[in-house]
């Protein structure tokens, strides 16, 4: 039950952060163009599939980096339960205690590098 609800909920917050965030800058964009006129529909940019607009966007977004966390927290379960890394009775460990710090890592460092950890732990925003 929790390997799959947990995990999705990081993925689904990573797909609305990345979302707002293309928002915002296609607002910010259109006002500094001074094209402000309070309609901020789509206007020709073209979104990729995990939500990050073409234009100015991040070599990689929030949504790409808790899914590659995942891929790298599913490898670590195989591997320390394949090969009982965490000492014996270990096979049956549950697949959250690899994911979810996975996960978080991924998510965390991405926004470090971006500058906007404090946002993302603190629930900073809109």
């Amino acid at each position: 039950g929790g390997d799959v609800v947990f995990p999705a909920c990081l993925v689904a917050w990573a797909f609305v952060a990345d979302a707002v965030a293309v928002r915002n800058r296609l607002v910010e964009e259109f006002e500094n163009n001074g094209e402000g006129n309070g309609d901020y529909s789509n206007n020709g940019a073209v979104f990729s599939v995990n939500g990050v607009s073409n234009k100015g966007s991040y070599l990689y977004s929030y949504t790409t980096a808790a899914i590659m966390g995942y891929i790298l927290g599913s490898f670590l379960t195989e591997i320390a339960g394949s090969f009982s890394l965490l000492g014996p009775g270990s096979s049956g460990l549950p697949a959250l205690v690899f994911l979810i710090p996975c996960m978080l890592i991924a998510v965390v460092l991405l926004a470090a590098v971006r500058g906007e950890a404090e946002d993302v732990l603190l629930g900073g925003g809109e």
